[in-house]
């Protein structure tokens, strides 16, 4: 068939007509799916910004309103299948193994589609379970989880940690479990990562504290989230700790009682200038005077203000001489506890070139100090134990 060119030039120009018209007729639905993926684009770049406002917001493995991708459904498979074992498990050592081959699986699987998969099945409420401890390993990850749900609220940072501070303000809100509630808090201040939310960490610590339940009967994780504390750090949250630990030696709660003294000690060995402000406090005077010993003898006193505390401390009546006794024979303190915590990192520690430095700092110090009576024996006591130690140090 042959074609003449005005035949050619008709039906370009009939063509061009049905584009343009075309064009103009969708023009309003072209502009309108535009401006959704776009608030879409938005709405994402908002929630990766992890800001402390985004208590309306979800993580992007939540946002997918379309059937569950074959992946999803393959974790959702596996986890279903671990709530079936757990539920038959007959002890530890069984559940142990249902839970490294269900964490195995999951971090093999696509990473968003497995933080779905674990939110879809949090929402069910659905939990068994494990015979296992909440124990805490390296990095704040639990090496046990004593539930499913645990364990799952423990992966999920890795996969989407948008989603998983969406999760763990959603956990802290309901209040239905202590070790979920402490993941929650853990969760939470991983994603602080500019200090920007380190105001509504503390309000979050101070209302797991307030749960009468929770503290009367502390679980593992409760007691493991006083790490908090130690991320905190501060005056406020100093007494606040203080407050719970005396409450727990009139109730003889030892296991608060123990974790709350930690806490303390960690802080100060992080920060000994709150003993400054700590000192005075009621709270710090009703302290038995082992553990008040013990965490004044982490005063820095090449720092003047710490140095009036120090001289504060050992001049007050109402310390006996067996308190300044332990007090002398551990200031200045350099040891630390070692172990995993759930939110910070390791303690820092010093050298032992380091410490013995440091030990001649404090000697210059308090050479220059003359105190009376039991104050000045304990002095002394310090004197003679650094002088020996430097001696000894010094001819090897």
């Amino acid at each position: 068939m042959k074609f003449t060119l005005q035949k050619l030039i008709l039906i370009s120009a009939l063509l061009a007509g049905v584009l343009v018209w075309y064009f103009w007729t969708n023009k309003e639905s072209i502009a309108h799916k535009k401006s959704i993926n776009t608030a879409q684009q938005n709405s994402e770049m908002v929630s990766a910004s992890r800001s402390p406002d985004r208590s309306e917001d979800v993580g992007s493995a939540a946002k997918s309103n379309g059937p569950p991708n074959a992946s999803q459904r393959d974790v959702t498979q596996l986890i279903e299948e671990a709530l079936s074992k757990f539920l038959a498990s007959a002890d530890a050592g069984e559940s142990a193994a249902i839970l490294q081959q269900l964490r195995d699986s999951i971090r093999k699987a696509d990473a968003q589609s497995a933080a779905a998969a674990i939110i879809e099945f949090l929402k069910s409420g659905r939990d068994a379970d494990t015979k296992l401890p909440f124990k805490v390993g390296s990095d704040g990850i639990l090496e046990a989880s004593p539930t499913l749900r645990t364990a799952l609220l423990d992966l999920l940072p890795s996969l989407d940690p948008g989603a998983a501070l969406d999760v763990a303000r959603e956990v802290m809100d309901q209040k239905k479990s202590a070790d979920e509630y402490a993941l929650g808090i853990r969760n939470l201040a991983w994603n602080d990562l500019d200090g920007d939310m380190k105001g509504e960490l503390k309000t979050r610590f101070d209302q797991m504290l307030e749960e009468k339940a929770w503290v009367e009967t502390p679980s593992a994780g409760f007691l493991e989230a006083f790490d908090a504390a130690v991320e905190l750090s501060g005056i406020e949250t100093f007494e606040t700790v203080n407050g719970i630990r005396n409450e727990a030696i009139t109730t003889t709660n030892s296991s608060l009682a123990r974790a709350s003294f930690i806490a303390l000690d960690r802080m100060t060995v992080r920060d000994p200038s709150l003993l400054v402000e700590a000192f005075g406090a009621e709270g710090m005077l009703n302290m038995e005077p082992d553990q008040r010993a013990s965490l004044l003898s982490r005063l820095d006193i090449t720092d003047p203000a710490q140095k009036k505390v120090f001289t504060r401390y050992l001049g007050a009546t109402n310390h006996g001489p067996e308190e300044l006794n332990y007090f002398a024979d551990l200031f200045p303190n350099g040891n630390y506890i070692y172990g995993n915590w759930l939110i910070t990192s390791e303690d820092p520690s010093l050298s032992i070139d380091s410490r013995l430095a440091a030990d001649r700092k404090v000697l210059t110090e308090i050479n220059g100090l003359n105190l009376p009576g039991n104050a000045g024996l304990a002095l002394a006591r310090i004197r003679n134990r650094l002088t020996q130690a430097a001696a000894n140090n010094t001819s090897k």
